[in-house]
């Protein structure tokens, strides 16, 4: 492994699907743009929280904010819109609280809308900032991010914390990328492992949320049964936690 690795390409990747998921998002707040450019700024900001700690000289953090700030825009329609949609799976008769969420959800949808020239011109922006940075990343401080992280989720595992125990397997796996495969590979982490994993919480987190919201109607037995299935699989995981994630040879 070498002994830098170089940010400017994943910093570049990164943007271009924003920029490219932007126009969407923009003009008709569609869903999974929403989402998709969400995880991608989860991304830079992964990386841009560890370069803070190689580059402390550097402003990245503060050029960074207004992506930030896109983020918490876009992720309050997103907040609404789920709220609507979990409301209608339901097939709830509130039709106050369905109104006053659908409101709500145009409301925020006009204010981005109408900023989206100003959000347009910030986004490329900042692009042309990140785009001129050339950082180079000490592998020992990515590899020590990725064991202090998993350190953390697996705290979190043994405290059936499994949805905390989620977001530092998501980190690793963002970073992973700037690894070539090759290294990836020789790194002794098996990602497929965590891909895998995050994915079971993140269906366990939304049985468990849907549960609390359904309770009392007649489908909570058969999800609960769902929920209590992998909730048993995840602490079963979480027993041999560190042993599954690092691979021996």
């Amino acid at each position: 492994m070498s002994s830098d690795l170089t940010t400017t390409e994943y910093f570049k990747k990164t943007f271009e699907e924003i920029l490219k998921l932007l126009p969407e998002v923009l003009e008709s707040q569609e869903q999974s743009a929403i989402h998709q450019m969400r995880v991608h700024i989860k991304k830079l900001y992964a990386l841009v929280k560890l370069l803070e700690k190689s580059e402390p000289d550097s402003k990245i953090k503060s050029d960074f904010k207004p992506i930030r700030r896109l983020f918490k825009k876009a992720g309050a329609i997103r907040e609404v819109q789920l709220d609507l949609s979990k409301l209608e799976k339901l097939a709830g008769d509130d039709a106050h609280k369905f109104a006053e969420l659908h409101q709500k959800l145009e409301k925020k949808k006009r204010k981005i809308s109408r900023d989206g020239e100003a959000w347009e011109t910030i986004a490329h922006r900042v692009n042309e900032l990140f785009t001129h940075y050339d950082f180079k990343l000490p592998i020992r401080l990515l590899q020590d991010y990725f064991n202090s992280s998993l350190t953390a989720a697996n705290n979190f595992m043994q405290q059936k914390e499994f949805h905390e125990a989620r977001k530092n397997i998501k980190s690793v796996l963002y970073l992973k990328e700037l690894l070539p495969e090759i290294d990836q590979k020789s790194s002794g982490i098996d990602f497929c492992f965590l891909d895998d994993l995050q994915e079971k919480i993140g269906n366990w987190n939304d049985l468990h949320l849907s549960a609390l919201r359904k309770e009392g109607d007649k489908e909570v037995l058969s999800m609960e049964s769902d929920f209590q299935q992998l909730n048993e699989e995840l602490k079963n995981k979480a027993k041999d936690f560190m042993d599954s994630v690092y691979q021996k040879y």
